[in-house]
């Protein structure tokens, strides 16, 4: 009996301390970050105004698989790399731009303007070549409300930190032609593999698996990067926790019963 509850006192003391190193490390991890919604329907009704200034609804420019990155346009840095390194990624895999998939560039800042949309359609679509047709990557922005429909609905958060300034996620979202999601993408650079699974799960419609649970524990958003960076803390110390319960448990097996 005395063995049992010595071994029921280390296993809630484990879960204790895991339990304590999922906690997020500041507070910005709940103001900044995803809530994935894996398997939901993004609105069609969202309004948006496309590079060349014509108003479009979402189900408008998501006609097919669409690879939609969240960004804005005066971003100096990680908007720039997930913008830059998609078409490296996308060479490589088997569907064609345009015809199998298609890009989009939404701005999440209201305040960005057509002019913005259509020279970020001009510099990425040039640089990208021909792997990404004329057509098959769209820009856009919208209003204050739609874009809150837009981030909301992805569970896309970031915090303004002045005028064009804000601190956001990297990644890109994998929506189906229905406009489900069914797949995240997270970082500045992207497995052709990944990529290829990706869009393979967004022609049939089905939702991938997530690995949110995994990324929130192993890995901290960390704001002034914009990226999910690995937590050797959590990890050493959750690692710790389970040696030292096994090495516990080990010891009361190997402890030798009192005679009557």
């Amino acid at each position: 009996m005395a063995d049992k509850r010595i071994l029921s006192l280390i296993v809630s003391a484990f879960l204790a301390g895991t339990a304590s190193f999922a906690q997020p490390e500041a507070a910005s991890d709940t103001l900044v970050g995803v809530d994935e919604h894996l398997g939901a329907t993004v609105p069609g009704d969202i309004a948006l105004r496309d590079e060349r200034g014509a108003d479009k609804t979402l189900a408008d420019l998501v006609d097919r698989p669409t690879i939609l990155a969240l960004v804005f346009y005066h971003c100096p840095g990680v908007c720039g790399m997930i913008q830059g390194n998609l078409p490296r990624a996308l060479k490589k895999v088997s569907r064609a731009a345009g015809k199998d998939y298609r890009i989009l560039s939404v701005s999440f800042d209201c305040e960005e303007s057509t002019d913005l949309a259509a020279e970020a359609f001009s510099n990425y679509t040039g640089n990208a070549g021909a792997a990404i047709p004329e057509g098959s990557w769209r820009f856009a922005t919208g209003d204050a409300a739609d874009l809150k429909r837009l981030c909301d609905s992805v569970g896309f958060k970031y915090v303004r930190n002045g005028a064009h300034d804000f601190t956001h996620p990297a990644l890109v979202t994998i929506l189906s032609r229905e406009r489900k999601i069914v797949r995240y993408l997270y970082g500045t650079e992207y497995l052709p593999l990944d990529m290829e699974l990706a869009l393979t799960e967004a022609e049939r419609n089905q939702p991938g698996v997530s690995i949110k649970k995994a990324v929130s524990f192993c890995y901290s958003f960390d704001p002034k990067s914009g990226r999910y960076v690995f937590s050797l803390f959590r990890v050493a110390g959750a690692a710790t926790l389970a040696v030292l319960a096994a090495f516990l448990f080990f010891l009361l097996r190997r402890r030798p019963k009192r005679g009557p």
